[in-house]
């Protein structure tokens, strides 16, 4: 995923205020990086850069802080806060000596959400009007985001892209590389109003984006043509998992060419699938998968069996000739539990379906006629079996 400015405000003030400064900031939905580069400055006595910012009340990172500015009146720190809550948020600086005159705000989309900074610079010198800060860029695709400080008047900027300056009073600008820069040493330019030379350099790393990551899952309500797939989506690898589903075949470790049937919506978390137009009695490979605009993913390859029911049917016959209302059981042979009872019709027919292909079953028939009582029993599974 590329990072994207999202947008950057003033947050300053017309006489500063000792020690801090604290502002209402909109935030803008979708941030998951915001940068503040805050000033403090005095015209006498020492003073101290702010050590620590806030995003409603919770603690940024700070980023560093440059040497003192050339004529020793001015100091810039920078601080970022990783996926800050979106709309008014109160950001604040604190621990500065002298008067901090507000901060400067950018948010960014795209950016990862650990380790940033991944580096940065800092500089007081230059040559003429112009102030160069540079830094290490590790990561490709990486943007630079600096700030500079030039008291009594607004610096321009000819190199950088300067969206946040402060709006009166003069002292600082935000600005960034509006673009991705390549990595090594790399570095933005500040074009100075004046003598006053203090800046700062971020490198902000994009995330690091990957086909998802999904397992495959036991398959379940397994039928004689139909099963339920199950998968779960446990990482989007920083891409919306548009598509999500399960690949079905003959042969261990289908793909998406092989059959697949799919979800009923992307995303991450775990899922059903329902498998459908299946052979009985039939060995199945599955594979959960997972796609996103990076690629397509696969879980383990598991297998299953659709059922193939057997059915038990005969004739119940008296000297050969059918026999009508005789009691036909059919008996689980495992636990001589009775599955099932039928009364025979006119033809003397039985038939019991969809019995476990797993089991055996043996019959037990009574018939009465005449006063006298007939039983059989068939000892063995066999179909179809006609009771003598």
């Amino acid at each position: 995923m590329a990072i994207a400015f999202l947008g950057s405000g003033d947050a300053g003030d017309t006489g500063g205020s000792t020690g801090g400064h604290s502002a209402t900031v909109n935030i803008p939905s979708g941030t998951n990086i915001l940068i503040i580069y805050a000033y403090t400055g005095s015209a006498v006595g020492s003073f101290s850069p702010p050590n620590a910012g806030t995003v409603a009340g919770n603690s940024m990172t700070s980023c560093g802080t440059p040497p003192t500015g050339e004529q020793n009146s001015g100091w810039g720190s920078m601080f970022l806060y990783l996926s800050p809550p979106s709309g008014n948020q109160t950001v604040a600086v604190s621990g500065a000596t002298g008067a901090v005159t507000g901060f400067q705000w950018a948010a960014y989309s795209g950016a990862k959400q650990s380790g940033q900074p991944d580096s940065y610079g800092v500089t007081n010198s230059g040559t003429g009007a112009n102030m160069v800060v540079s830094t290490t860029v590790v990561a490709s695709n990486s943007w630079l985001v600096g700030g500079q400080i030039n008291q009594g008047s607004q610096p321009s900027t000819p190199t950088i892209r300067a969206y946040a300056l402060r709006t009166s009073g003069g002292g600082q600008v935000l600005g960034d590389s509006n673009g991705t820069v390549g990595t090594g040493s790399q570095s933005l330019t500040f074009t100075l109003a004046n003598s006053w030379r203090n800046g700062l350099v971020i490198s902000i790393a994009p995330t690091t984006t990957a086909a998802p990551t999904v397992t495959t899952q036991a398959v379940s309500s397994i039928g004689t043509t139909t099963a339920t797939g199950n998968g779960n989506v446990t990482s989007d690898g920083g891409a919306t998992v548009t598509e999500r589903g399960v690949c079905v075949g003959t042969s261990a470790n289908p793909t998406t060419a092989n059959d697949k049937f799919t979800a009923a919506a992307g995303g991450t978390g775990a899922y059903t699938a329902s498998i459908t137009g299946r052979t009985r009695g039939t060995l199945y490979h599955v594979r959960a998968y997972a796609i996103n605009s990076i690629g397509t993913s696969y879980g383990a390859d598991v297998e299953f069996t659709t059922t193939d029911p057997q059915t038990i049917s005969g004739i119940v016959s008296l000297s050969g000739v059918p026999v009508e209302g005789a009691t036909v059981r059919c008996i689980v042979q495992s636990d001589n539990t009775i599955l099932a009872e039928q009364t025979t019709d006119a033809s003397g027919a039985y038939e019991f379906a969809d019995l476990d292909s797993a089991e055996l079953y043996h019959l037990a028939v009574e018939y009465t006629t005449g006063g006298i009582k007939y039983n059989a029993l068939s000892l063995w599974d066999i179909v179809p079996y006609e009771v003598p």
